[in-house]
């Protein structure tokens, strides 16, 4: 779990903007986590899909989906960048809203520490993805004695300031190995708002949301 909202704080952190609003973003999005022994042996293999959702307010929807071969979303975290600038965890199939305390924004000392670069030669550089120009920067971890380690990449998409690639390997791991997780963004739909009730908080709407699909037109990656 720690890792998962470490993760979310990086994406968070890259949706902010000097700008007065984000472009908007439908899309879908592939994590894979890979588990590795310490003696090179494949432990474990997962791969979790996501809906994606981004308003020109700086809000941020990610609903997982099950591994069931649906389409519907059992639960979701929604931060909150119009009204309350809260963070939530949305229960679709009970129609709750839990806030947890946390504000909307991750951009913290701590975050931004991650993300520094590491060594002079790993200033960015850029790359194509899907046609889209992106940005390639180190992630780094902050070791105890204050340097700083990378442990992978991500590719950003500085006309979105959106993220299409994060690539991050942690270790050591408890009993000594790794973990390796992969995150790719596909089916990108930009400049269509998605729908409000997609970010509500109360229950009636919650419910509602759950079967609501993405817009029909947009600028499609």
């Amino acid at each position: 779990m720690r890792f998962r909202c470490f993760l979310l704080g990086i994406t968070l952190l890259f949706c902010r903007s000097t700008f007065a609003q984000w472009v908007p973003v439908n899309s879908t999005q592939t994590t894979t986590m890979e588990v590795t022994s310490a003696d090179g042996k494949k432990i474990s293999y997962e791969q979790r899909r996501e809906h994606y959702y981004r308003k020109s307010n700086g809000s941020l929807l990610i609903q997982q989906i099950p591994n069931d071969g649906s389409n519907t979303p059992t639960t979701a975290i929604l931060l909150d960048n119009g009204k309350t600038h809260r963070s939530y965890k949305v229960d679709y199939v009970n129609g709750v809203a839990v806030d947890r305390h946390r504000p909307a924004q991750a951009d913290t000392p701590r975050t931004r520490a991650f993300l520094a670069a590491a060594k002079p030669e790993d200033r960015p550089r850029e790359e194509t993805v899907n046609g889209i120009r992106c940005v390639v920067k180190p992630v780094s971890l902050v070791n105890p004695d204050g340097s700083l380690k990378t442990i992978g990449k991500v590719w950003l998409a500085p006309d979105y300031n959106f993220l299409l690639i994060k690539e991050n390997t942690m270790h050591p791991l408890p009993g000594g190995g790794y973990m390796h997780i992969t995150r790719e963004v596909h089916n990108v739909l930009t400049g269509a708002e998605p729908d409000d009730a997609l970010f509500a908080t109360d229950a009636p709407t919650i419910k509602r949301a759950r079967a609501l699909s993405g817009p029909k037109s947009g600028r499609k990656w």
